[in-house]
């Protein structure tokens, strides 16, 4: 085995010794926090009118608005961070 093939080997062993206990922790926090309160809700009584509600509040639409402005707002604010630190602008 190389020393180069080692170095790997090695690094790979660290890097999955991190991501192991990051997935631990993760577990852990999640078997501390309670089950979900809506599991047991029925929400069987809106189904034949889902449709109709979604057509006078177009759900499906306003989330893509939504993700489309949050992503111009944080790209701004990403540039806007990176022109101050090259003092591009003050």
């Amino acid at each position: 085995m190389e020393v180069g093939e080692k170095m790997q080997n090695i690094l790979i062993k660290i890097a999955n010794f991190f991501i192991d206990n990051i997935v631990s922790l993760i577990n852990l926090i999640l078997a501390i926090l309670p089950d979900s309160p809506f599991a047991n809700v029925d929400f069987s009584v809106f189904a034949p009118y889902l449709g109709f509600i979604n057509w006078l509040i177009p759900v499906g639409q306003m989330i893509a608005f939504l993700v489309a402005w949050g992503t111009a707002v944080l790209i701004y604010y990403i540039y806007s961070v990176a022109m101050r630190f090259t003092q591009v602008i003050d």
